[in-house]
């Protein structure tokens, strides 16, 4: 295990920029969001969706038989402008591969979606899982625990239009996330390769991790994260879970176990014990990803991109057909 410790003012600013925001995040007004593309950099609307229930009909079906999924996936309306625009069921019979299918709204319910899983030979273990977004791109979504996970092949979860005026190297393009029975798995992808430094200074890549209980307390937004950060700062020394408080602080910075992150070509993923970065997989965990580039000469901070927020749960429904 080795110890980093962060005293120089760069290093405080990297914190400092995934803090400092004069946005509010909520009920913002249209025109912020005429381009979307826009509208994560500096102004986030920051309240994602959640999974309220998940229902399967029937709960233990007989060879041949569909199963519906009904799920209600919503936006808190006190916090929210947006609504739910899309969901997508998945489901697996070997545990790996999993097909997708959009899910419609039930017939006069607002928050109701379903989608039917067809009928499969008797002994086969079926899992599901459900996801939703809302119309600024804010995710609620289960994602399967599989039985293998392929960096190559995670499931999409938030995505972020191209950007002006953004460097490649920090411009978010996707965030996607995969887990198995003991480890999360991510990968962003950026519009071009990650870059130690760009013209704008040292770079610095981060996932936020929020284990708040996000139905008390939904409004929490990149300023107000106090929570760790899974952290590529090659400049720093920095490829770890951190958190805000020590960096701010100056204090020794600590490789976490099991936690691995590197960049290569214009994808910089990572890997975490879900023990760690899931408290309560009932509550979830609430993640966003930001990009922050920092002029040790000059003091000047950028905080360049950030992506839509989401709320993971691992796991989803399970059956056995009959």
């Amino acid at each position: 295990m080795k110890n980093r410790s962060i005293l120089n003012i760069a290093a405080i600013l990297f914190a400092a920029a995934l803090l400092a925001t004069t946005a509010s995040a909520q009920r913002l007004p249209d025109s912020v969001f005429d381009q979307q593309s826009q509208a994560f950099g500096n102004t986030l609307q920051d309240v994602p969706p959640d999974i309220l229930s998940v229902e399967l009909s029937p709960a233990a079906p007989a060879a041949g038989e569909p199963v519906l999924v009904r799920a209600v996936i919503r936006v808190d309306p006190d916090m929210s402008a947006f609504r739910v625009s899309r969901a997508v069921l998945r489901y697996s019979t070997d545990g790996v591969s999993y097909q997708a299918v959009d899910m419609a709204l039930s017939p006069g319910e607002q928050d109701l979606w379903e989608a039917r899983i067809p009928g499969q030979p008797a002994g086969t273990t079926v899992r599901a899982a459900v996801a939703g977004w809302d119309q600024v791109g804010n995710a609620a979504f289960q994602i399967p625990v599989q039985s293998a996970v392929s960096r190559e092949a995670l499931f999409p979860v938030l995505s972020d239009p191209r950007d002006q005026g953004i460097p490649d190297g920090l411009d978010i393009l996707e965030m996607a996330y995969g887990a198995d029975a003991e480890t999360l798995y991510y990968c962003q992808t950026l519009a071009g390769p990650f870059q130690s430094f760009t013209m704008l200074g040292a770079s610095a890549n981060a996932m936020a991790v929020n284990n708040d209980d996000l139905r008390r307390k939904p409004h929490l937004s990149h300023n107000e994260n106090e929570g760790p950060y899974i952290a590529l700062a090659p400049q720093f020394g920095i490829a770890t879970l951190v958190s805000i408080e020590d960096v701010l602080k100056g204090r020794a910075i600590k490789d976490v176990p099991g936690i691995t992150v590197s960049a290569r070509g214009n994808r910089v993923c990572a890997r975490a014990p879900l023990a760690t970065v899931i408290k309560d997989p009932a509550l979830g965990v609430k993640v966003f990803s930001a990009t922050v580039s920092l002029n040790p000469g000059t003091e000047e901070l950028v905080l360049a991109d950030c992506s839509p927020y989401a709320i993971l749960y691992p796991g989803g429904a399970q059956y056995t057909v009959k």
